[in-house]
């Protein structure tokens, strides 16, 4: 009898060929059917008749007191009971690895005697392992014979029991990988979260029931669909932006965006997103948990306002602008910009607090800063600085463009407030500091611009500079702002006419309202002048709605007794934008009575370099019916391809083209191009500024329709306009395009 061991010699061995058919039925059942719990019967039938065994049994190592086979096979009834096989030295030796074989006369008798009587002549017994743990014992038992175990009986029976201990590795593996999957899939479905699976090509493994609600995908539907069928756009895209920075197996990413519900609501959701690694640590899939954070960012950004905004106005606070004042300045200093810091006070302020009450002073600071923060441009810095002090700060200007962004805020706040049912009117000192010239960083602009803050203060308000000598040039601007506005509401301004001519016959067929200035200390202000002072403000548009409005009354009053020409006013690029203008003019014409088509309305052709801001306000005045004209053609923006996309009706062709102070031949060859130009786009052409005969023969020679200038007529008051014209009868009457051949 040998224990532990391989036997030595070899006798009445079973056949080679039946020992390999009965281990390869044994791999085939346990490693190949998932039903090899039910085959193990058959396994040991086909060991046991392939080794010439009379019984083959398996025991579980865990019924050690009294162990049943778990299996048996015999290949006749059993003579008797059937004992148990419990030998202590057994268990030692199979649990540990070892085997029992050979005869049973050469067994210690407390083992041969209970066999004998069972009728068993020998044994062959090895360990059953699943993976490092004893599961049991595989028994063969020869009642004929007294036999030796050969060696390559013995390995066939080895080989077996482990082909069965992966089994049972195999089986508990599964039955493993089912309860956590199990778990995790109900600790998953019970979440809160979106949470959602998917490979390296965007395609979904999985998605929990909050993901399925979510975005409304039935989970039958879920394995597949592309990722980006599912997520909005803009989810999508976050979330794929960082796939390339995870690692299989490594640390996950965050990131956030607001996700838009289809009742319009919005939700920010931040995705911790990881890479899974497959066995070999390479990617097996993604997995994307995403959590509703959005009370959390309602607080945070309430949290920020409360730091960095005003509890009053709601803009900015002094923190703020401290904070975003210095990176400005930072990124003005690498590209080379300048900028400008305006400081504000209210000028005696406390005046209102006084007489109405600081509910009344806390009404009149929030709408100061809502009129401040109309006035400057969307991407420069208004900060309330605290009590009536606030500050502004502006990049890319020039003195001038500064100059009259001051100017702004100070109409800003000079204009009348209804305060508690009281009309309030504000004034302010502004300082001003430009950088890098009064300073290099914030700290020296601020100290500098309340220094000329408190200068303007001393002088009774208004605007100063840091600079002495681009203060002298703003305040003459400022005043002469100041005199044109005080001007403009007094009656003080006044409209010349100057005519226009049909060239063919020299008749004259309408003319153009230009205003007139005569200051009190001045004198005669020229237009040049007061007009680029105010363009693209307040002051400006509303200069632009007198000249409009005295001039079609005029052209009422001259239609009235039998005119028939048309008159032209000039409209700013601010003025054009205003909403309702044309609306507005509907109204000023019927309360007039003069027919749409007699008004030419003329803008410069900087309008024309933003067709898309200002093409649907020239449809609008086209279905209204007006005229409209390209004043100064040719000096700045107009192409033909900005022509094709505006409903125009006139070209009014520079007067420097007109006057030749270049080569005769090429202005007129340029004046010919123009005139040819409009005319291929159903324009007609009109010459500005001809003073003397020679530039008139020479734009009529080029084909111009009609022109202006002081050898046609200088501009003059409208009773004396009235009286060489309307009352003459000269005049052929119809707007620019209403007679063939003009």
């Amino acid at each position: 009898m040998e224990s532990e061991g391989i036997p030595s010699r070899t006798t009445e061995a079973a056949a080679p060929g039946a020992l390999l058919r009965a281990l390869a039925y044994a791999a085939e059942c346990f490693m190949s059917t998932s039903d090899w719990e039910e085959r193990l019967g058959d396994v040991l039938a086909e060991l046991g008749r392939a080794l010439g065994a009379t019984r083959a049994a398996l025991y579980e190592a865990r019924a050690r007191t009294q162990p049943m086979p778990r299996v048996e096979w015999r290949e006749t009834p059993p003579p008797g009971s059937g004992g148990t096989r419990a030998f202590p030295r057994w268990i030692d030796a199979l649990s540990h690895g070892g085997a029992i074989l050979g005869p049973v006369a050469g067994l210690p008798p407390e083992e041969r005697e209970p066999l004998a009587a069972e009728g068993v002549r020998s044994v062959l017994a090895v360990s059953v392992f699943a993976g490092n743990l004893w599961w049991g014992s595989m028994l063969l038992e020869d009642s004929v014979r007294e036999r030796e175990w050969s060696h390559d009986e013995l390995q066939v029976v080895m080989a077996a029991a482990r082909a069965l201990g992966a089994a049972f590795v195999h089986e508990r593996a599964l039955r493993d990988l089912k309860v956590a999957e199990a778990r995790y899939h109900a600790i998953v479905e019970d979440q809160t979260e979106l949470i959602c699976r998917f490979d390296d090509h965007g395609s979904l493994t999985f998605i929990n029931e909050a993901f399925a609600h979510r975005f409304g995908l039935p989970h039958d539907v879920a394995r597949g669909t592309s990722l980006q069928r599912v997520l909005p756009g803009e989810a999508e895209g976050t979330i794929r932006s960082i796939l390339g920075t995870l690692l299989p197996g490594g640390l996950p990413a965050a990131v956030e965006h607001v996700l838009v519900l289809a009742d319009g609501g919005e939700v920010w959701v931040r995705w911790s997103i990881r890479a899974i690694a497959d066995a070999s640590g390479g990617l097996l899939e993604y997995q994307a948990v995403g959590t509703d954070v959005t009370e959390r960012r309602h607080l945070m950004e309430e949290l920020e306002h409360e730091a960095y905004y005003d509890d009053l106005t709601g803009i900015a606070n002094r923190r703020m602008f401290t904070d975003r004042g210095r990176r400005d300045l930072s990124l003005a200093r690498r590209e080379g910009w300048s900028a400008a810091l305006l400081l504000v006070d209210l000028d005696r302020f406390k005046d209102v607090n006084d007489s109405l009450g600081h509910a009344a002073g806390d009404d009149a600071l929030t709408q100061i800063a809502g009129r401040l923060e109309r006035a400057i441009r969307l991407e420069s810095l208004l900060a309330r600085m605290g009590g009536d002090e606030y500050a502004v700060l502006v990049s890319k200007l020039a003195d001038a463009e500064i100059a009259a962004v001051g100017r702004r805020l100070m109409d800003a706040i000079e204009a009348p407030l209804l305060v508690h049912d009281h009309t309030v009117r504000l004034s302010a000192s502004i300082g001003v500091a430009v950088f890098p010239r009064d300073g290099n960083d914030l700290e020296d602009l601020m100290r500098h611009a309340d220094a000329a803050m408190y200068r303007a203060k001393a002088r009774g308000g208004g605007i100063r500079f840091y600079n002495e000598n681009i203060d002298s040039q703003a305040q003459e601007r400022f005043g002469l702002e100041s005199d044109l506005r005080e001007a403009l509401e007094s009656g003080a301004l006044r409209l010349h006419y100057q005519p226009v001519r049909k060239l063919e016959t020299g008749k004259v067929i309408g003319g153009e309202a230009l205003c007139r200035w005569s200051h009190p200390g001045r004198g005669a202000v020229p237009p040049s002048k007061f007009i680029e002072l105010v363009e693209g403000s307040e002051l400006g548009v509303g200069l632009d709605r007198w000249v409009t409005t005295t001039a079609i009354g005029q052209l009422g009053a001259w239609r009235a007794v039998g005119w028939e020409g048309w008159l032209s006013v000039n409209l700013s690029p601010r003025t054009i934008e205003v909403p309702g203008l044309a609306g507005w003019l509907r109204g000023l014409l019927s309360a007039a009575g003069v027919p749409p088509g007699a008004l030419v309305l003329e803008m410069t052709e900087r309008v024309l370099a933003e067709p898309e801001r200002v093409v649907p306000v020239f449809r609008e005045l086209r279905e209204l019916g007006v005229q409209v004209a390209v004043d100064d053609f040719g000096a700045g923006y107009a192409s033909f391809a900005y022509l094709e996309q505006f409903p125009l009706d006139l070209l009014k062709i520079d007067q420097q083209f007109v006057r030749r102070p270049w080569s005769q031949v090429r202005a007129d060859a340029i004046v010919r191009s123009m005139v040819a130009l409009g005319h291929s786009l159903g324009l007609q052409a009109l010459a500005e500024g001809i003073e003397t005969r020679e530039q008139l023969a020479s734009v009529r020679d080029a084909g111009c329709d009609c022109g202006q200038g002081f050898l046609l007529g200088r501009p003059v008051p409208a009773d004396e306009f009235e009286r060489a014209f309307v009352e003459a009868g000269a005049s052929e009457g119809g707007a620019p395009k209403a007679e063939a051949g003009i």
